[in-house]
């Protein structure tokens, strides 16, 4: 009787052990499959952070193109009477293109009034005069 005791609780450990093995290999199927959604989800930030960063410079060649000068907010760069071309945040805002004399602009930008990136905020110009109007 111990015999069978005994062969019955090696069939009873041989089940355990299966199990067990399957379960793990389960586990290290699904640890795989979300290492690979990881790698996949990495990836695709890193792809929108590069189409994000490919945006903004071409962007700013756009704007920048016809000896626009990047601008970055401060006090005024020019002479006050010299005569500028601007352009806005705003891309394609109904402003952009409007010539006039430096001082008639707001050159600080509105993060440095506490603001977040106003579209109002002069990104480039260029100057038209340097005498302006005089």
């Amino acid at each position: 009787m111990t015999g069978l005791v005994l062969e019955e609780y090696a069939d009873a450990l041989q089940l355990e052990i299966h199990r067990l093995r399957s379960a793990i290999r389960e586990y290290v199927e699904a640890e795989d499959a979300l290492c690979m959604i990881e790698n996949t989800i990495t990836m695709a930030d890193k792809r929108n952070k590069t189409y994000a960063a490919l945006k903004v410079i071409a962007e700013d060649a756009a704007q920048n193109a016809d000896n626009f000068i990047p601008w970055e907010g401060g006090k005024c760069p020019v002479h006050p009477h010299a005569l500028v071309e601007v352009k806005y945040r705003c891309i394609g805002g109904k402003y952009d293109g409007m010539i006039g004399p430096a001082d008639g602009y707001s050159w600080r930008h509105s993060e440095q009034d506490g603001m977040h990136g106003a579209a109002m905020d002069i990104v480039a110009y260029r100057v038209i005069s340097e005498k302006g109007g005089e």
